[in-house]
């Protein structure tokens, strides 16, 4: 497998890593003050073994998704659709052929598995602060594959995606309702 390829679909991405870091540095200072000021060795014991590991579970599911894709038969042309996708939203995801690419996130997406394609809208207290577009596939999963500009901003890349999606799968149901 190629490496863009692997860099693109790992996803175990620099907030995870960051997160890995601000976790081990809490657990070794709270180690140093508890020894330091001879209390026990708890809240670093917590850390060690709750925290580290949750930071680590991007790592495990990159790592099983690679080991199941390298036993795949189309291993080649899963990363030729890959080399040939059609980037979009910053390079957040990417069209190809037969699969649909999101950065970051160790999953393939078949356009004939898609049900609904649909953009989400979050609210708190009335205002908006997340926009997306979302997927319904044929075991029932909602999916958010891009996040979009807030009111509005960015209609017309919506209206594409849908449109690709569309055209790959007539049978997708476009919108919510």
């Amino acid at each position: 497998m190629s490496t863009e390829f692997k860099k693109y679909m790992n996803s175990y991405s620099h907030g995870w890593i960051i997160a890995t870091i601000v976790v081990s540095s809490f657990a070794i200072l709270f180690a140093v003050v508890a020894v330091v000021n001879r209390f026990p060795v708890t809240a670093s014991l917590i850390f060690l073994v709750i925290g580290i590991p949750i930071t680590l579970i991007p790592i495990f599911i990159s790592y099983r998704f690679f080991e199941r894709l390298a036993n795949e038969e189309d291993v080649d042309l899963i990363e030729n659709d890959f080399a040939n996708a059609y980037p979009m939203r910053n390079d957040t995801i990417r069209f190809g052929e037969r699969w649909i690419f999101c950065k970051n996130s160790a999953r393939l997406i078949r356009y004939e598995e898609i049900k609904q394609v649909y953009q989400y809208i979050h609210k708190t207290n009335f205002l908006e602060d997340m926009r997306a577009v979302k997927i319904a596939d044929i075991n029932g999963k909602h999916r958010i594959i891009c996040k979009l500009e807030l009111r509005g901003a960015s209609d017309e890349e919506l209206k594409q995606i849908m449109m690709i999606i569309y055209q790959k799968n007539p049978r997708v149901k476009l919108g919510y309702r």
